[in-house]
């Protein structure tokens, strides 16, 4: 039984997730990409944490920090504007 309120935007974050099959990993380097167009470096976990829905620590049991994420991002996003060219 869920007590109090819930967010509607993120119960519809989470089963969009999960019908895209998309891990938890996959989820938080988008919601990091997102952050950091948005917000540049001055990211913070806790703003991950708050766009993924789940808890600060819980990011460390998937990334051993803010740098490490933004390094996958950059990559990541890098060559997605090498194969737009």
């Amino acid at each position: 039984m869920i007590r109090g309120k819930v967010n509607p935007a993120l119960l519809f974050r989470l089963d969009l997730s999960r019908s895209n099959n998309m891990s938890k990993k996959d989820e938080i380097i988008d919601a990091t990409s997102e952050l950091f167009a948005e917000k540049g470096y001055e990211l913070s976990m806790s703003d991950i944490a708050a766009r993924v829905g789940i808890k600060t620590p819980s990011l460390y049991s998937h990334f051993e920090s803010k740098d490490e994420i933004i390094g996958i991002v950059l990559e990541k996003d890098g060559c997605k504007s090498f194969e737009k060219s």
